[in-house]
């Protein structure tokens, strides 16, 4: 007996060495991105793939373009944004002329929010409005910057127009607003991010809008960008559905990643859309025939075999 359940462990042992293990970096344990990145691993290792997925918390976007690039990670959840500068090494210091050509795309997931908020009381009704204001516009550096740059450009001002752009952090940008300090901030986040649930049922603000074919203008220069509308009551005190233009969080792999094996994670996550779907209210609107249009960086050749063989798009 002792001999059958000694033999017993050892192919349990083998059996575990000849795993192939997959990490996909995340966001803090709090955030969206672990639970999607969690509920991902859970679909694959519920299944007999012979591939075994960890879901690693990380400090967000950056940190997991960084992993991609050192092979610490295999895939990564990441902002659009974020991935098509670093792919073009364009738009932020951290990729300025070093482009990672290695990063491919899965899919585009669900769209985040570029908020821009104004406390109710500094006369702030558009984004020209905002000249002469004093905006809370991101850490320098930051694809939160990028974007408050990019949409104040689309209204022909600078942060040179601002009485004061103070380059903080997301979370300092919210505490400026609710102290007075700041007119206005820009904070990017999920549709009815609790934090901004907090705030606005504590502080008297204002979605500002943007028209709608400005933010077409900026998506059909930069892909990562969506159109889409706060809608009234997601948050205390915004009563009415507000334009608004959204950042696509895409779903990324490592050019060292096998064609095979990532093609072998796409049944059981992509296959199984009522279970993908289900991991995480963000995505209950997955459709593959919008996630794959405008992708900021190539599609990975594993994901590109699926998703041919799926009819969504056309072979090469």
């Amino acid at each position: 007996m002792k001999k059958i359940l000694l033999m017993l462990s050892l192919l349990a042992w083998a059996t575990a060495q000849a795993q192939e293990t997959v990490t996909i970096g995340s966001g803090n344990t709090t955030g969206v991105y672990f639970r999607i990145a969690s509920g991902f691993a859970k679909l694959v290792n519920d299944t007999e793939t012979g591939v075994r997925i960890s879901a690693r918390p990380t400090a967000g976007s950056l940190a997991n373009i960084a992993g991609l690039e050192s092979g610490e990670l295999q895939m990564a959840l990441v902002e659009g944004d974020v991935a098509f500068y670093a792919y073009t090494g364009t738009g932020l210091t951290a990729f300025e002329k070093k482009p990672l050509k290695g990063l491919k795309s899965v899919a585009y997931l669900y769209p985040e929010v570029v908020h821009i908020l104004a406390r109710a009381g500094a006369d702030i009704r558009s984004i020209a409005d905002l000249k002469g204001k004093k905006v809370a516009i991101g850490e320098a550096g930051s694809s939160t910057q990028a974007n408050a740059r990019l949409i104040l450009g689309a209204y022909k001002l600078t942060f040179t127009d601002l009485a004061q752009a103070l380059q903080v952090t997301p979370s300092q940008g919210l505490a400026s607003l609710q102290d007075g300090s700041a007119d206005a901030a820009f904070y990017v986040a999920p549709l009815g991010a609790v934090v901004l649930q907090k705030v606005a049922a504590g502080t008297a603000l204002r979605a500002v809008p943007l028209e709608y074919e400005t933010v077409q203008a900026l998506a059909r220069k930069y892909p990562f960008y969506t159109a889409l509308n706060i809608p009234s009551g997601v948050y205390k005190g915004l009563e009415v559905t507000t334009p608004a233009i959204g950042v696509r969080t895409v779903l990324l792999a490592s050019e060292y990643m096998s064609a095979d094996l990532l093609y072998g994670l796409m049944k059981p996550t992509f296959g199984n859309l009522a279970a993908f779907r289900g991991l995480e209210p963000h995505l209950a609107q997955f459709d593959p025939r919008q996630a794959l249009k405008g992708l900021p960086v190539p599609l990975h050749p594993g994901a590109e075999k699926y998703w041919i063989e799926q009819g969504f798009i056309a072979s090469r």
